[in-house]
């Protein structure tokens, strides 16, 4: 494939790579970009502007194994590199990828086989083992959702323009309200925030519940939607954080990353 057709490069990081080791792998992306987006906590995005024979290498296809080396070589990392002319289709081309490395570049050709839409919702259902009032145990119960939540969203690079918090009574019918938070964002952070207002508005202090369910809606594209990665003690500098709350660590909403001079 010519560097002018495959122009976007998705690399995915095995699970639970270490914060110091994902920053550290940022770091060498730069090495084939000036500019690198972070898909926190493990993934990220490269646009590539020289062509592969400056990095030693054929062709784009070439280029993403001579990145593989590098990151066996110097971090004991091995990635799987989605090659090709959008961010939709690279990203897709690497979770086609077999762990725990490859490459697999999309040709324009077949662009839209590989540039599907994704959901344009999610859910996630807590089902409590009794009937159980509000209180800590179903703040604890929506902190899991929030948090099972969040990692499908930021493994589909996707942030939601509104939440929805459903609960459900042992009588049958379920109370339901939404909130649209003030930017659509896949951080722990913000989801939790706005679950917890969500939960507090409703009230459900003295009722007895049988299950919490959380939407959340109209999903955008999170890379569409940067925010500047700083490099201080900021919340987009600690991608992982919140994930150690949280469950498995996968791709999410994308930050610009650039090299520090």
């Amino acid at each position: 494939m010519t560097p002018e057709a495959s122009t976007v490069m998705h690399v995915r990081c095995p699970d639970h790579l270490p914060e110091d080791t994902y920053r550290q792998l940022l770091e060498l992306l730069t090495e084939l970009a000036p500019l690198v987006r972070a898909l926190p906590p493990q993934a990220a995005l490269i646009e590539l502007g020289a062509p592969p024979h400056q990095h030693g290498a054929d062709d784009a296809c070439g280029l993403g194994e001579t990145l593989r080396i590098r990151t066996i070589s110097r971090l004991g990392v091995d990635v799987r590199v989605g090659i090709g002319p959008s961010v939709a289709a690279a990203a897709s081309a690497s979770a086609q990828i077999p762990r725990p490395g490859g490459v697999l570049a999309v040709s324009p050709a077949k662009v839209t086989d590989w540039s599907a839409p994704l959901p344009a919702s999610a859910t996630v259902t807590h089902v409590f083992p009794r009937h159980t009032p509000g209180g800590a145990e179903v703040r604890a119960a929506l902190l899991d959702l929030v948090s099972r939540l969040g990692h499908q969203l930021r493994h589909r690079h996707q942030a939601p323009g509104a939440l929805t918090l459903a609960l459900r009574f042992p009588d049958g019918p379920a109370w339901t309200t939404s909130r649209r938070p003030a930017r659509p964002s896949a951080h722990h952070d913000d989801l939790r925030s706005t679950a917890y207002r969500l939960l507090d508005a409703a009230g459900p202090r003295r009722a007895r519940l049988t299950a919490i369910t959380l939407h959340a809606d109209d999903l955008l594209d999170a890379v569409g939607t940067p925010v500047q990665l700083a490099l201080g003690p900021s919340r987009e500098a600690r991608p992982t954080t919140e994930e150690t709350t949280g469950r498995a660590r996968t791709g999410g909403q994308a930050t610009p990353f650039r090299h520090a001079s």
